[in-house]
């Protein structure tokens, strides 16, 4: 857990930031999706329903309906704008930085969902929105989600739409480019690809390139490999870092071992709650300049030099999950770009995550400061 004097100093920096708004900008991109937040029914009656907890319970109901059939009753909570980059993008522009979200907002014109993004965030579409249906549960979620519009985005898709010269520009205007959600992404290797060499070729440096792989687990090894090779590729060009939630971890260490992600119990050794251990095995399997491993009570940060583990707060009863993970990117990224501590970072970051998903919308400075001082 972090010290009273670590949390006070931090609380300090962030009332000064908020008092001077030193302002950068940011490019975000390139998914997006509308967002349906449901809850499962358990039990309805005319004037009320209850519903089912915890994903263990609702998997129960489920199993019990093999060889018959069922009905899931859904309620939606919520319709909101989704996708990890408009979601992070959303929580910058919260923070106050300026960035250009450039991601599936709509092909004709920006769905209405979008246009409630912060002011802070210049919404730049490429395509139609993906679907997603986020069922949530006090344990977890699940996410149905139909991703068909992104199956052809890559650099040429998005140069098309706005222009080598528009997406350069955009590259060099951006202290930090955040590259996010490439496993719904089928062509986001050669999309990544492709805006190494374009900035590499524009001399486009210096930047801090930041990256969310989102759920591997539908991916080969192959795929993972290949995709972390790429990542790697950017330190020629900037500080380049990777961000994993837990689950994530996990499936890009079986993969580094050469074992099908979804077959993790073949590795006998593997002792699932030593996340430092692991941190250290990609981080050494990779070039980066940073790993980010963020279970829901802690974040952990690999660099050459060493390996820091801060303890944050579990909010118990949240108001909403989804966008959690990108919430604390948003947070992680805004210390990089105010140049903070690693664990000022790692703190802003969990904060900014247990903020969001306690009071259920991302916050403002001051909004921040306050959750620091009620939760630690």
């Amino acid at each position: 857990m972090p010290t009273t004097q670590s949390v006070n100093t931090l609380i300090n920096k962030l009332t000064d930031i908020n008092d001077s708004l030193a302002i950068e900008k940011v490019l975000v991109g390139f998914d997006g999706y509308i967002d349906y937040i449901q809850k499962v029914v358990k039990s309805a009656g005319p004037d009320s329903r209850t519903y089912f907890d915890t994903i263990t319970n609702v998997s129960h109901h489920i199993a019990a309906a093999a060889g018959k059939s069922a009905q899931l009753e859904l309620r939606t909570q919520e319709l909101k704008m989704g996708g990890n980059a408009p979601i992070m993008s959303h929580a910058l522009g919260c923070l106050g930085i300026q960035n250009n979200c450039m991601s599936m907002m709509g092909e004709d014109e920006i769905h209405p969902v979008f246009k409630e993004m912060h002011s802070n965030c210049t919404l730049v579409s490429i395509g139609s929105p993906a679907v997603s249906h986020a069922l949530e549960f006090e344990d977890g979620k699940l996410i149905l989600s139909e991703v068909s519009s992104f199956d052809e985005v890559d650099l040429d898709f998005i140069i098309k739409r706005k222009t080598e010269a528009f997406l350069i520009e955009a590259l060099s205007a951006s202290k930090l480019i955040a590259l996010v959600d490439w496993s719904n992404m089928p062509r986001c290797t050669q999309l990544w690809n492709g805006l190494f060499h374009l900035a590499l070729s524009h001399k486009v440096t210096d930047k801090i390139f930041f990256f969310d792989l989102c759920d591997p687990s539908k991916k080969t090894n192959l795929e993972i490999q290949e995709v972390l090779q790429v990542i790697s590729q950017f330190t020629q060009i900037g500080k380049t870092v990777l961000g994993l939630n837990e689950n994530e971890a996990l499936k890009v260490y079986y993969a580094l071992h050469g074992i099908n992600p979804n077959d993790g119990d073949s590795i006998g050794e593997l002792q699932k709650g030593d996340l430092l251990a692991i941190g250290k095995f990609i981080f050494d399997k990779l070039t980066l300049d940073q790993l980010l491993i963020h279970p829901v009570d802690r974040s952990i940060v690999v660099t050459r030099e060493k390996q820091i583990e801060v303890r944050g707060k579990v909010v118990r009863h949240p108001k909403i999950l989804t966008g959690g993970g990108d919430n604390l990117n948003a947070g992680f990224c805004f210390g990089l770009l105010n140049n903070f501590t690693v664990e000022e970072c790692m703190l802003t970051g969990m904060a900014t995550s247990g903020a969001y998903v306690q009071n259920g919308f991302s916050s403002a400075i001051p909004e921040l400061i306050t959750y620091l001082k009620a939760a630690y």
